[in-house]
C-alpha cells in the first residue's frame, strides 16, 4: 500500500490495487512493453507508489525528495524515466560513472523501444571530447557528474535526479553546492 505495508490477503490486495481506475492508470502509464524481451513489464506496487509520490512532490512543491531502496528495485531505470514522461521538461539523471550513464540510457531505450538519443539519451565526455547521444528534445538524459559540471547543465537545467549519492565525490559535492545556491537565489530547481 501507500505506506509500503505488505498486503498478504488476495482479496484486500485486489480491492486496493486492481480497482478499475487504478488498473487503467497502471495499464496506461506503468506498463512498459519491453522490445528487448518481447514481454510487458509492470512496476511493482512499491515502485508505483514511489513514482506517484515523487511526481506529486516535484509537480506541487519546491522540496527535494529521496528514493531509497534496494539494488535492483528500479530506481535508476524506471523511476527516472517515469518522472520524465510525466513532466513537461527534461530530466537529467546525474550518475558518477560513464558506464552507468551509457548503460542506463541504452537499457531504458531498448526496453521502451525508443531510438537512443530521442526520448532517452546520455551525456558523457571523454579525453577526445563530447561523445554524447542526446538533444534538447530528449526527455531523460543520463549524464555523468563531470559532464554536468563541465557543460554547464548543472547551472541551466531545472529537474535533476542525483543517482548513486552514496558514492560521494568532489564533483557531486560541487553539484550539490551549486544546486543549493541556485535554490537559495530563488530559482525553481526540482
Amino acid at each position: 500500500d501507500e505506506q509500503n505495508k505488505t498486503i498478504n490477503q488476495l482479496d484486500k490486495f485486489a480491492f486496493n490495487f486492481l480497482d478499475t481506475c487504478h488498473l487503467s492508470k497502471m495499464i496506461c502509464k506503468y506498463i512498459v512493453l519491453s522490445e528487448a524481451y518481447k514481454i510487458p513489464m509492470v512496476l511493482r506496487p512499491y515502485q508505483y507508489y514511489a513514482v506517484e509520490a515523487l511526481v506529486e512532490r516535484v509537480k506541487n512543491s519546491t522540496k527535494n525528495g529521496y528514493i531509497w531502496h534496494t539494488t535492483g528495485s528500479g530506481k535508476t531505470l524506471y523511476q527516472s524515466n517515469h518522472l520524465a514522461s510525466r513532466l513537461d521538461e527534461q530530466v537529467f539523471v546525474l550518475v558518477p560513472r560513464r558506464f552507468l550513464a551509457e548503460n542506463a540510457a541504452e537499457t531504458v531505450a531498448e526496453i521502451a523501444g525508443y531510438e537512443l538519443g530521442d526520448e532517452v539519451g546520455y551525456a558523457v565526455g571523454s579525453q577526445s571530447g563530447d561523445v554524447s547521444c542526446w538533444n534538447r528534445d530528449t526527455r531523460t538524459v543520463f549524464a555523468t557528474n563531470g559532464y554536468a559540471l563541465a557543460s554547464g547543465i548543472v547551472m541551466t537545467a531545472t529537474t535533476f535526479v542525483l543517482d548513486e549519492v552514496h558514492e560521494m565525490s568532489m564533483d557531486l559535492s560541487i553539484i550539490r553546492a551549486l544546486l543549493h545556491r541556485r535554490i537559495a537565489q530563488g530559482e525553481s530547481i526540482r
